[in-house]
């Protein structure tokens, strides 16, 4: 996932990184996503934006940690949508 390529530098994410990167690669390898996976993708990625969204308020000046978060935002926007059928 590019994504998970583009966080893993920074160190106080590699929590959040080894789930999101487990949950994506089983998902991956069954080759079928059901509701529950992503609700299991919504729930990391909704802890995720938040600990980028705090670090980001810590360093309101960081260009990269918005751009994370946006994406981060976008990702778990897409989640949401697909549970509600949009």
């Amino acid at each position: 996932m590019e994504f998970l390529g583009a966080v893993d530098r920074i160190m106080e994410l590699n929590p959040e990184n080894r789930k999101l990167g487990e949950l994506t690669d089983r998902i991956i390898a069954s080759g079928d996503t059901d509701a529950s996976d992503i609700r299991k993708l919504e729930s990391v990625l909704a802890k995720y934006n938040n600990k980028i969204l705090a670090l980001y308020t810590k360093d309101s000046e960081n260009i990269y940690l918005n751009s994370l978060h946006q994406r981060a935002g976008s990702l778990l926007k897409m989640c949401r949508d697909l549970l509600n059928g949009s």
